[in-house]
């Protein structure tokens, strides 16, 4: 199965977690300040195996036809629409049953709604079956592995001004070149408590 292809070992048995009842966190996050900010060993090793899958599946020598998959063009119109309001942009994607795909890194904190679908989901704060109906607060810094099980309707709602996507990308994304993604997690520092 594709899913068992990809995730057999980069994902085996992370630990579950809540990601609806999140605690409160910075409203905008650096790259930098996320890398400093102090993680569990647990968070750090699902943060290192996101940035090598997502370098995998970037790469020209990754197989995806092999997989029966195929690359997906993150600004299709059938699958990722932008609506705009004063103050308020949408992002809302469309995502088919079988399809993986890891999420760029958020800048700030905003909320998602998934209308519809089914999806396992992997942070690196763990794992959890989304399904719709759901709605939740996502913290800035964080970026996601989704295996959509169900065809999947997933919005994010942001408060910007910004009206043209490539200024808004700069706003709400934080970049995470190549190079960036092979540095391996050095901050590794277990929580207390």
């Amino acid at each position: 199965m594709i899913e068992n292809a990809l995730m057999d070992g980069v994902f085996a048995e992370p630990p579950a977690f809540d990601m609806v009842h999140q605690p409160p966190a910075p409203y905008r996050l650096t790259l930098e300040e996320r890398d400093a900010a102090p993680v569990s060993v647990g968070q750090a090793e699902l943060r290192a195996k996101i940035r090598a899958l997502e370098l995998i599946m970037k790469s020209p020598d990754f197989d995806l036809a092999g997989l029966g998959l195929e690359r997906l063009d993150g600004e299709d119109p059938m699958m990722l629409t932008h609506r705009f309001t004063r103050g308020i942009y949408v992002r809302e994607f469309k995502m088919k049953a079988g399809s993986i795909i890891v999420s760029k890194l958020h800048a700030q904190e905003h909320i998602c709604i998934i209308s519809a679908g089914k999806a396992v989901v992997t942070t690196e704060s763990g794992t959890q079956v989304i399904e719709a109906p759901c709605t939740f607060v996502s913290p800035a810094g964080s970026k996601r592995v989704l295996l959509i099980v169900e065809d999947m309707v997933w919005s994010t709602v942001h408060r910007s001004d910004e009206t043209e996507v490539e200024r808004l990308e700069s706003e709400l994304i934080i970049p995470e070149p190549d190079d960036y993604l092979a540095l391996p997690v050095v901050k590794e520092v277990p929580c207390l408590g």
